[in-house]
């Protein structure tokens, strides 16, 4: 189910992003960021990371969205959906000296987590789910957004 955009900075602001936001392929060359060791490109790895907190719960999920398995992936997102607001914090937080742009693009993505939870406990089928993701997601705003973190996190992180 990946919409594509961004790659942790999403990801550490929604709970089951690593479903719905896949992460960019990294290239085969190691790119260096300008600020790799940032508090924002350290959430971001950890957000991106195999053995992340999540991670188990999301693989989970994304098997029982595979399988067509709503109600299982429906119960795993919302026992997820109780890191939302910590993540949000540290986002917030890992931004704070961002340049304005990114601060915004950051709290516009965020604007996406109530929808999200709309979408998670409102719909009876995968299908429909993604359907929900997608409208959420594909919004212009969303997506400039999601493009602006995305060269913020290559500039300061490089690839991650």
């Amino acid at each position: 189910m990946a919409l594509g955009t961004s790659k942790g900075a999403v990801a550490a602001a929604l709970v089951c992003v690593g479903l719905m936001v896949a992460p960019a392929a990294a290239s085969a060359t190691s790119v260096s960021g300008s600020n790799p060791k940032s508090a924002f490109c350290k959430l971001e790895k950890a957000a991106l990371a195999t053995n992340s907190p999540t991670s188990a719960k999301e693989a989970a999920a994304t098997k029982a969205m595979l399988a067509g398995n709503w109600k299982t992936a429906q119960k795993i997102f919302l026992s997820l959906y109780g890191q939302t607001g910590k993540l949000e914090q540290e986002m917030t937080s890992a931004l704070s000296s961002a340049p304005a742009n990114v601060r915004a693009a950051a709290q516009q993505t965020l604007k996406i987590v109530p929808a999200e939870l709309n979408a998670i406990e409102h719909s009876t089928s995968v299908a429909q789910f993604e359907t929900a993701m997608q409208k959420v997601a594909s919004g212009a705003k969303f997506t400039k957004a999601a493009t602006t973190l995305e060269g913020y996190e290559s500039a300061q992180c490089g690839t991650i």
